[in-house]
């Protein structure tokens, strides 16, 4: 299911337009991509739970290049974690 299927359905089961459907969409992505931007777990019960990773920096050596040196730290995406589906 992609987004514009997801406003679809909500269109379709909640009974409003599809300006409406967008709109509640793109508040709860927006929402669910501020918390994970402050660090914060983001879990739906019974379904999934997302949650931002951080790599600290490491050093490395390159026998391609016969050099060493220290990666950064970097940001990493965001992660997935499924939920139980047993219910």
């Amino acid at each position: 299911m992609n987004k514009l299927e997801l406003i679809s359905a909500l269109k379709t089961e909640a009974n409003i337009s599809k300006a409406e459907a967008a709109k509640v969409v793109q508040i709860f992505f927006a929402n669910m991509a501020d918390a994970m931007a402050r660090g914060e777990r983001v879990e739906i019960r019974g379904l999934c739970s997302f949650f931002v990773k951080d790599y600290k920096s490491y050093e490395f050596f390159s026998i391609f290049q016969s050099a060493s040196g220290e990666k950064p730290y970097r940001f990493q995406g965001g992660s997935f974690c499924p939920g139980p589906m047993g219910y």
